[in-house]
């Protein structure tokens, strides 16, 4: 009885560790295709679309925090959505995003939630060298809304 519960415990913090994102290496990092199209572009170049929305800043009125994502897709079967963010920099610590693009994708979930009233369940944060899939949490969420609130209460004092 002892060996399952060590086992089940083990499983779990092993699963844990890797339970916000999934390291992937630069040579295998595709943007996704078909049934998914581009609804969104941090860009105002858009001659041939019509139906992208470029280069707006995205609002939560719900938390009062805005973005513009680099890139959001919608899959046209399920209406899932997956949010792009691009990085021109290398990742200093290769299985790691930097904690504070971690968190600009985690702002991102919540505006793009609010904004297409459908909540993403990844995103893939894009480096030069590596990709990182970020899975939507509540975890994530916490610790986004945390920081905003901390930095609320800093720029207070001020």
């Amino acid at each position: 009885m002892i060996f399952i519960l060590l086992f089940i415990v083990i499983f779990f913090l092993l699963k844990r560790s890797n339970y916000l994102f999934r390291s992937v290496v630069k040579s295998k990092v595709r943007l996704p295709c078909w049934p998914y199209e581009l609804i969104y572009k941090d860009n105002k170049n858009n001659k041939f679309n019509k139906k992208i929305i470029c280069s707006k800043i995205l609002y939560s009125k719900k938390f009062n925090i805005y973005g513009k994502p680099d890139l959001i897709y919608r899959n046209k079967i399920n209406k899932s959505i997956i949010i792009a963010e691009l990085k021109s920099s290398v990742i200093k610590i290769k299985n790691k995003p930097n904690f504070g693009d971690l968190l600009q994708v985690a702002a991102y979930f919540i505006i793009v939630e609010e904004n297409f009233k459908k909540k993403p369940k990844i995103a893939y944060l894009i480096y030069k060298d590596r990709m990182f899939i970020i899975k939507n949490t509540n975890e994530l969420k916490k610790k986004v809304l945390n920081v905003v609130k901390k930095m609320r209460i800093l720029i207070g004092k001020c």
